[in-house]
Formats: C-alpha cells, sequence, structure tokens
C-alpha cells in the first residue's frame, strides 16, 4: 500500500524502445515512478546525448503509464562540465527533458542553496534533489521551491 518509485538508472537498455518496456514492466509491478538518468558510466563520455534521453522520456510517456517519470541528469554529480558551465548546462537539458514529457527533473550533487535557487529560477518544473549532508534544511528546500527531496542510499550506508 506504500507508493513505491524505482530508480530504473539509465532505463537497462540502449534504445528508447528498451527503456520504454521496462519502464512498462516497473509499472506492472506496481512501481508508480521512476528515475531515469542521463549519465553513462563512460569517464570520456559521462553523460548521454540529450536527444536520446528526451527520446526515452517520449517513448516511456508515450505509453501512458499511471507512473511520475522523474528524469535525472547528472551534470553535478558528475561534473560533467567545467564548474562555470554547469548550471546552463543543468539548464538545458531539465528543460528539453520536461518538454519531451517528464514530470520532475532530478539533479543529484546541486547541494547548495545557491545553486540550488539558481536552477530553481531556471528550470521550469517540480525539481528533485538529494538530500546529503551538505543540503540546506527541508524548510530552506521547501522555500526554495523544491518539491521532492531523495535520500538515495544514504540511510542504507548509514544502516551499515
Amino acid at each position: 500500500d506504500i507508493p513505491v518509485s524505482a530508480d530504473l538508472e539509465a532505463g537497462y537498455g540502449q534504445t528508447p524502445e528498451t527503456v520504454a518496456e521496462n519502464a512498462k514492466k516497473a509499472a506492472a509491478a506496481g512501481v508508480v515512478g521512476i528515475n531515469i538518468e542521463d549519465g553513462t558510466k563512460e569517464p570520456c563520455r559521462p553523460l548521454c546525448d540529450e536527444t536520446l534521453m528526451e527520446e526515452k522520456i517520449t517513448a516511456v510517456k508515450k505509453l501512458n503509464l499511471p507512473v511520475l517519470i522523474n528524469a535525472r541528469t547528472d551534470v553535478y554529480w558528475l561534473n560533467a562540465d567545467a564548474p562555470g558551465s554547469r548550471l546552463q548546462a543543468a539548464f538545458r537539458r531539465a528543460n528539453r527533458y520536461s518538454q519531451a514529457g517528464a514530470d520532475c527533473i532530478f539533479i543529484p550533487g546541486a547541494d547548495d542553496a545557491g545553486t540550488i535557487a539558481g536552477l530553481r529560477k531556471g528550470i521550469s518544473g517540480p525539481i528533485n534533489v538529494l538530500a546529503g549532508s551538505h543540503t540546506p534544511s527541508l524548510q530552506i528546500l521547501s522555500e526554495l521551491g523544491i518539491e521532492r527531496i531523495s535520500c538515495g542510499s544514504a540511510p542504507f550506508r548509514a544502516a551499515l
């Protein structure tokens, strides 16, 4: 009876069709939200092509599943661009993903109030941040207009 959101990483597939099929399987299992990320885990190319990410989101959205699509950009998490250009890269990616049909934009690694406030100003639609030891309080995040907060693996690591 508790809503569950699943982290589908990069969709567990390279093609939009495979990602959509995996989202369909997750929804059939009862998942009400999914994360799909643009990180590649490749050191020489840390982020996937923006168009491919848009196509993945669009393919999932076309299924009309009762699932929230939380599109994750790893610009900050993977230090993908030069520090001075990360904010603009995050804006560009986030807004493209929203236009493709993402319901929320997840930006892990953005953990200071100034960066988060800047993201809020440049991104239309709900924003999700990753809570951590340097993240502002829930009250401050709420005041900044952040709609969703994820814990990630922090509770698991704390338990260990």
